[in-house]
């Protein structure tokens, strides 16, 4: 762009060589300055565009924005549903099992039948019956020390878990190896049905399966259905 300085020497020059150029130099500067403005009115004009492409993609990232926290609220919701009713069910199983417990304990012989239980945790002194009371509350109060002994260890057919060498081998010294295998199927079954305790618990049992009963199965015993053993 030509500024004043340039025009006014342009101007001076022009005059003085040739005095009848003065209407077509006036002529030019006024298309110039015709366009100057006409750029300033474009530049501006894009600006404006420019202004409101920005303002369009705020917009559609604020849209994008709510729709986010929109669906991010649907989530909580529904897993606020889901962990209630996991909460009522798991409070529904658990009542069934105890009331199956119930009925092994006090009911008729025929419930009784119909409602096996087994205590997983404990040592079967109809094994070790031939050992003192005394020595048998000894290796129980030991049998409550064991939680943190048992450890996963590989063998050719996978991993299992097991208690650990020195202490099965310590208790099988002092007390044979029966006992050393009954303390550790103990340990054992404490571990998969009661580890943060690590204290006996009753469990509803199926024979067929030596499993614990499923609640479905537990609703079906309680019910007098018959044998639902899936």
């Amino acid at each position: 762009m030509i500024n004043n300085n340039e025009l006014n020497g342009i101007l001076e020059t022009t005059t003085t060589t040739n005095p009848e150029g003065d209407d077509l130099i006036t002529s030019l500067l006024n298309k110039i300055q015709i366009l100057e403005e006409k750029i300033e009115i474009l530049q501006s004009r894009l600006k404006l565009v420019m202004m409101d492409d920005v303002t369009e993609k705020l917009i559609k990232l604020q849209k994008s924005h709510d729709d986010l926290l929109n669906a991010q609220k649907e989530l909580e919701e529904e897993y606020n549903i889901l962990f209630v009713s996991e909460q009522k069910f798991r409070k529904l199983t658990n009542d069934a099992k105890e009331a199956a417990i119930e009925v092994h304990k006090h009911g008729s012989p025929a419930a009784r039948r119909l409602i096996q239980v087994k205590i997983l945790g404990s040592i079967d002194t109809q094994k070790l019956g031939y050992m003192p009371d005394a020595i048998l509350a000894q290796l129980d109060s030991r049998l409550r020390e064991l939680g943190q002994c048992i450890i996963d260890i590989r063998t050719p057919k996978g991993v299992k878990r097991a208690l650990v060498s020195h202490i099965f081998e310590s208790i099988k010294q002092e007390y044979g190896v029966n006992v050393a295998q009954e303390i550790e199927k103990a340990a054992l079954e404490l571990d998969e049905y009661n580890p943060s305790g690590f204290y006996p618990v009753t469990k509803c049992w199926n024979e067929k399966t030596n499993k614990e009963m499923t609640p479905a199965q537990v609703i079906y015993k309680l019910g007098g259905i018959g044998e639902r053993d899936d």
